[in-house]
């Protein structure tokens, strides 16, 4: 029986042709363009191997993997990590939790490496020495830009994990697409019933309808910043925060931020 892929990645050009390549070597394929059509197309399909995107806008690649093996904790599939930059998977690849790296090569290149790449994470007895070496990711030179771009990704990320209160970010379909720690804390849900929910199937049945108002109180009115109410969680009183998510001066969506009385309370 042919073994099948799910490709997820944004790079509709790349993803088409690693697809065509993966169909010459006997695979059933299936492509999602973002993270959130991955999730969908998981409920559907059964794959032996996820390659995914590391960086992606909305849900990066590390989310979407981190979400997958808490969803599918006895899942036989492989992920693998796709990257444009040797430097990513360097750098990305410490906590991304992928089972395998794989870097975009030229399209000239790519058809010889992707063949030796698939033996490689097939287990191919045969493969030699310095094959297997290409794949280790052991000798690399560090290109300063794209090390500063992680550094300051890393560094946003940081900000985003310190800021003491939770953070929810929600497209304009109203799925969210973005969850830091300690909204997961508060929520007191994994991130598998989270990441590409609906907002409002995440929070207690008596809160849904504020939450709703919240969304469009600040969605209506564009010289409101924010909408803060108060919501009953796990018995807990909840600071909510609503604001509109701009990027790049454009709606995209909306941000929620969600403080508990320990991260709200003054200093004496």
């Amino acid at each position: 029986m042919p073994e099948n892929a799910l490709i997820v990645d944004n790079d509709f050009f790349f993803a088409k042709f690693l697809g065509n390549l993966l169909k010459e070597r006997g695979y059933n394929v299936v492509q999602a363009s973002d993270c959130k059509q991955g999730l969908a197309a998981l409920e559907d399909h059964r794959v032996d191997y996820i390659f995914v995107n590391l960086i992606m806008p909305r849900i990066d690649g590390k989310l979407f993997i981190d979400f997958v093996r808490e969803k599918y904790p006895d899942a036989e599939f492989s992920i693998i990590g796709v990257s444009d930059s040797i430097i990513e998977l360097r750098e990305l690849q410490k906590d991304a939790g992928a089972d395998h790296y794989l870097q975009k090569q030229p399209i000239e290149k790519m058809a010889e490496y992707l063949g030796k790449f698939m033996e490689f994470v097939e287990g191919a007895p045969f493969l030699s020495s310095s094959d297997k070496d290409q794949f280790h990711q052991e000798k690399v030179f560090r290109r300063q830009a794209t090390v500063d771009l992680l550094e300051s990704l890393s560094f946003q990320q940081g900000i985003v994990e310190s800021a003491g209160m939770g953070i929810i970010a929600v497209e304009k379909d109203a799925r969210i697409v973005f969850v830091n720690t300690l909204a997961l804390e508060i929520l007191n849900q994994p991130i598998s019933e989270i990441l590409s929910h609906h907002i409002t199937s995440v929070f207690p049945s008596p809160e849904k309808n504020r939450i709703l108002a919240g969304l469009k109180i600040v969605a209506r009115d564009t010289k409101l910043k924010r909408k803060s109410f108060t919501v009953i969680i796990n018995n807990s009183t909840v600071q909510i925060t609503v604001s509109i998510l701009r990027v790049d001066g454009e709606i995209e969506g909306w941000v929620l931020m969600l403080g508990t009385q320990d991260s709200l309370e003054e200093i004496d």
